[in-house]
């Protein structure tokens, strides 16, 4: 009886079953058939061991990442990106050397950012900014990988960094602008463009009411930018807000001590005119004899250092001329008393309201002296100049109410209100 022989069959493993599939998703991932090859590599890694096997997950990221860069696939899957980059992170944790992601020659993250950039540029252009942040947040994210392992030469990624902080602004979304921007700054990085983003940290510590940030990111944004005027504003509005006048004319004057500038003591000079004549009058400080001086006082000195502007002057006479109306009113009030106390009142009312009205016209003289030689007067200027000479019409016309026709001191005024008259005349038709 012949013996029947049995062939032995090959038993299929697990092991290669898996081999073959990850085989047959490379060889699709190798002829460009990414559809074809996203689907075998997404069955691999749904399985507990694709999903913990480091070739496996490569590939998917490799997979993923092609996706991007082919338009009608990248449209078919959105969220390919995503998916791309939270594979590639699965991959760092399963493969400590990252051999694979070497001997590709960083090719999957180099492309992811890549695509996060591009993606980030493009929503940024159409003003899709939280879209934008996102965008740039991950390419960041990549970016500060690749240098963590030196995968870059790169000390850090500006570019993608000021762009999210950029997005991140323009969607309102100021916290993860500040986390960006200071990145930035704290690296000491001045580049066009870049004022505008230490301006802003500062800002933003000030409103948070975050003292130490707030004084630690306005020090660095003077050191890199000392000529920028906005580090006094916002020195000053911090100081202000605290709801301390004196020590805001004090922090001025302390500046001024250790710098003096013609802009430093036009802001104090400002400062205090505008505590002294609120545009709310119920709000009319009761101290404000004890700033007076240091208000004239601090336009004088900035008459000094420049002596071709008008404005400190124009401000000297528009305070005093301010005096001037307050003790009229006051004057107004008691004009027709019979009482005898009144009349020594009314005496010495009428004079301060003259005496404010001469330091008013002299002040308005000199302001109209150097705005005329002015060869390049700014708006403000013109504003200003035409201003003076409205103001010295109707402080002429008064004087001459104190003197008779035909006097002197009364031809003196009339002669002067027909010249400013002219004056005015001739600013008006030049549009001044």
């Amino acid at each position: 009886m012949k013996k029947a022989f049995l062939l032995l069959l090959p038993i299929i493993t697990t092991t290669n079953v898996f081999a073959q599939n990850l085989t047959k998703a490379q060889l699709y991932a190798a002829t460009k058939k990414y559809d074809e090859a996203k689907t075998e590599i997404d069955q691999i890694t749904t399985t507990e061991k694709g999903a913990k096997n480091a070739e496996a997950v490569y590939l998917k990221a490799q997979i993923y990442t092609a996706i991007l860069f082919d338009s009608t696939l990248k449209n078919k899957y959105p969220t390919a990106r995503q998916t791309a980059l939270e594979t590639l992170k699965t991959y760092l944790t399963l493969e400590p050397k990252f051999k694979m992601l070497q001997d590709d020659n960083y090719g999957v993250i180099s492309n992811l950012y890549a695509a996060h950039f591009n993606d980030g540029a493009l929503e940024y252009n159409q003003k899709k900014y939280s879209e934008a942040l996102n965008s740039f947040k991950q390419a960041v994210w990549i970016s500060d990988k690749m240098i963590e392992n030196k995968w870059s030469k790169s000390a850090m990624d500006t570019s993608a960094i000021l762009y999210a902080g950029i997005s991140a602004q323009n969607a309102q979304k100021d916290d993860d602008a500040v986390t960006m921007y200071a990145r930035l700054i704290n690296k000491q990085i001045v580049a066009t463009g870049y004022q505008g983003i230490y301006e802003f940290v500062a800002d933003y510590y000030r409103k948070k009411k975050d003292d130490q940030n707030f004084q630690k990111y306005t020090a660095l944004g003077k050191k890199m930018y000392p000529e920028d005027k906005f580090w006094l504003a916002i020195e000053m509005e911090a100081v202000k807000e605290k709801g301390d006048f004196t020590a805001v004319v004090t922090t001025y004057e302390t500046m001024a001590n250790k710098q003096p500038s013609y802009d430093l003591y036009i802001e104090l000079g400002h400062a205090i005119y505008d505590y002294l004549y609120p545009k709310d009058t119920a709000k009319i400080p009761q101290n404000k004899d004890m700033f007076e001086q240091k208000m004239i006082d601090a336009y004088n000195k900035a008459s000094v250092l420049k002596t071709d502007e008008g404005i400190p002057y124009f401000s000297i006479a528009g305070h005093y001329y301010n005096k001037a109306v307050g003790f009229n009113k006051q004057y107004n009030t008691i004009r027709t008393s019979k009482k005898p106390e009144d009349a020594k009142k009314k005496e010495e009312l009428l004079k301060q309201s003259n005496n404010n009205v001469d330091q008013a016209i002299t002040a308005y003289e000199k302001a109209c002296e150097r705005f005329a030689i002015k060869t390049k007067p700014t708006t403000t200027d013109k504003f200003c100049y035409k201003n003076s000479v409205s103001a010295l019409i109707s402080l002429y016309e008064e004087k001459k109410k104190n003197y008779k026709p035909n006097t002197p001191d009364y031809k003196k005024y009339d002669d002067l209100h027909k010249k400013t008259l002219a004056k005015y005349d001739e600013l008006d038709k030049l549009k001044y």
